[in-house]
């Protein structure tokens, strides 16, 4: 979850990134977390937000939209870094719990 805020501000307007940006790289961070939460591995995670973002930019390079290969790096990126924080969390009992390991 701290990533996932880190992510947020980051993708703030004061960074100067461009709002089609910010929406894949939020794309890729929800992706991945939700992903990485229903399976419990982290993999599975990654492997949906960076799937994602391939079939968005091939659909747009079909000419359903404007292709841009940094889209998908944003939508891959952030979806691998969430992934990769968000394994740790776990929902038992109701309860968003998180195991720290050092």
């Amino acid at each position: 979850m701290k990533k996932l805020l880190i992510l947020v501000l980051l993708c703030s307007p004061a960074y100067g990134i461009e709002p089609d940006k910010k929406k894949h790289a939020i794309a890729g961070a929800v992706i991945g977390s939700m992903f990485t939460l229903a399976a419990k591995d982290k993999v599975h995670g990654m492997v949906a937000g960076c799937g994602a973002g391939a079939l968005k930019e091939t659909l747009d390079s079909m000419g359903l939209g404007d292709a841009d290969w940094k889209d998908f790096l944003w939508t891959c990126g952030t979806s691998i870094a969430v992934s990769y924080g968000t394994e740790k969390v776990f929902i038992r009992n109701g309860r968003i719990t998180m195991e720290w390991a050092f």
